[in-house]
């Protein structure tokens, strides 16, 4: 897998787009000129991961309407596959019919269509851009004095139908389109509200613990900045991997600017936060560390090399070395989109630069499968019983009350929840996670690698072809998964389960 590159130079370009000096007919925005040269700046800067070569700025008379689109499409269409691709609209939109539009500085009223931006368009290019990284974000106001405004959730709904279904990975679209000017700035910090809070995150209030402001850690700051459900910008894509805007550094112990929120529940297990080494994430049994490098060989053993984050990590990866007939025996593994049960048959220490290092080697246990799972009841196949066993795993789907009597009901719950196995189902992982963990930047990816453990253990899943878990909204978070169940019978093809929903968080 190539390592994804961090490094500014001509890969990483950005486009940054605003009008705020509109004719007074449809109505002036102040702040977009603060915007776009914060915006600017901030890309540009020492810190940002573009260059000032690499930084296009269109502000007010610069951003007519053939100036936008050529500089749009130069800038999807030129970006190379391994390139990252930064896009920023602000000013006055509108919706015409069924369309919506970003109304460049020479917007006419007379010839609407033709002398504005259709999104669908701009949606159509962002789709077809070569780069694996790219983000769009769109921080729009209604022109009140265009036409008569739809009704807010007219616009939402014509909007969220144009960005749906972002094609490719890697590739996230956020769209701020407030419902009127008011929405839009505040006079006493100079910025727009929403563009206020996307400066601040890009300033380093939404650096991860590696230091570093991606799309990802970048939402999820504004997210909690906006809290006002009619203020908060829409999302869409998917994100894999990480997008990078901005490296700030590490961050300093105690320096975290993140705003306070009462969502997460604090417990006295210790929770990864600290400035971590990079890496991916492996579970071990319930304790989440960094693996600089991960093998899994064809004998079943499996190669992890780990480096501590704090003192306590340290003591948890100790503590895995087996200690002859006390030792704990079988613990639970994951990392990427596999999970099984291992033994830990070695850890050995190394220093490494000063700093110490550990290899833990593990074995591979063969796989327990739920047989109940593999059963019919009350009507229902294992196939859906597996079905709906993921979902109260990763939504906490309540108990169906479809079956006509207690006792069928009952048996369907047992082999849900796992009253007949050694794995049980209490709720969803995503919440109890998010409750021990959600302090630390990396909640989600501790959820996805204890969600894809439990459903292989269940014997739910044999294959895990996606699981993405988006960032915090309203105090919930969309889930996709795609997976495989095990084959049953040699000539038939194991059956494919696919689940998209949102799962509340409080």
């Amino acid at each position: 897998m190539k390592k994804k590159s961090t490094s500014r130079g001509s890969k990483q370009a950005a486009l940054i787009v605003g009008v705020g000096n509109y004719a007074p007919e449809v109505g002036k925005l102040p702040a977009v000129a603060n915007d776009v040269r914060a915006m600017g700046d901030l890309l540009a800067s020492r810190k940002g991961m573009f260059t000032k070569a690499t930084t296009k700025v269109l502000l007010n008379s610069q951003a007519k309407r053939g100036s936008v689109l050529n500089q749009l499409k130069s800038l999807f269409q030129n970006a190379p596959a391994d390139g990252t691709v930064f896009a920023y609209l602000a000013g006055h939109g509108m919706v015409l019919g069924d369309e919506y539009f970003y109304l460049p500085y020479d917007y006419d009223r007379n010839q609407p269509k033709d002398s504005s931006v259709p999104l669908a368009e701009l949606k159509a290019m962002f789709d077809a851009t070569s780069a694996n990284r790219a983000f769009l974000w769109l921080d729009c106001c209604h022109a009140g004095g265009v036409l008569r405004r739809r009704s807010s959730s007219d616009e939402t709904a014509i909007i969220s139908r144009t960005l749906k279904a972002v094609k490719g990975t890697g590739k996230v679209i956020v769209a701020a389109c407030k419902p009127d000017q008011s929405a839009y700035e505040d006079s006493g910090i100079g910025h727009g509200l929403f563009t206020n809070a996307l400066v601040r995150g890009l300033k380093g209030e939404a650096k991860t613990t590696s230091g570093e402001v991606t799309a990802g850690s970048l939402y999820d700051f504004i997210d909690q900045c906006v809290t006002h459900p009619s203020q908060q910008p829409m999302f869409f894509g998917e994100q894999t991997g990480r997008i990078v805007l901005m490296n700030h550094g590490p961050r300093k112990a105690g320096s975290g600017a993140s705003p306070k929120t009462n969502k997460v529940t604090k417990s006295n297990k210790p929770k990864p936060t600290a400035a971590r080494t990079k890496g991916t994430w492996v579970m071990l049994d319930d304790d989440f560390h960094v693996a600089s490098k991960v093998r899994s060989h064809s004998d079943g053993s499996i190669d992890l090399t780990l480096t501590p984050h704090s003192p306590e990590s340290e003591a948890r990866i100790v503590s895995l070395k087996p200690r002859g007939f006390s030792h704990r025996g079988k613990i639970r593994y994951a990392a990427d989109n596999d999970a099984c049960d291992v033994k830990v048959t070695e850890v050995v220490k190394e220093i490494v630069r000063g700093k110490p290092c550990y290899t833990v080697r593990l074995k591979s246990s063969e796989q327990t499968t739920n047989q109940m799972m593999e059963m019919s009841i009350q009507g229902l196949s294992p196939d859906e019983l597996a079905q709906r066993r993921i979902g109260r795993l990763l939504f906490d789907d309540p108990p169906s009350t479809s079956s006509s009597g207690y006792g069928e009901e009952q048996f369907i719950e047992n082999a849900i929840s796992g009253g007949f196995s050694d794995v049980k189902i209490a709720g969803s992982v995503i919440q109890e996670i998010y409750r021990s963990h959600g302090e630390s930047s990396d909640w989600r990816s501790f959820a996805r690698l204890k969600a894809i453990s439990m459903m292989k253990a269940s014997g739910a899943i044999e294959h895990v072809f996606e699981l993405t878990i988006g960032p915090v909204r309203t105090n919930r978070v969309k889930v996709s998964f795609r997976g495989l169940r095990p084959r049953r019978y040699a000539n038939q093809d194991p059956a494919a389960i696919r689940l998209d929903g949102y799962c509340q968080l409080g």
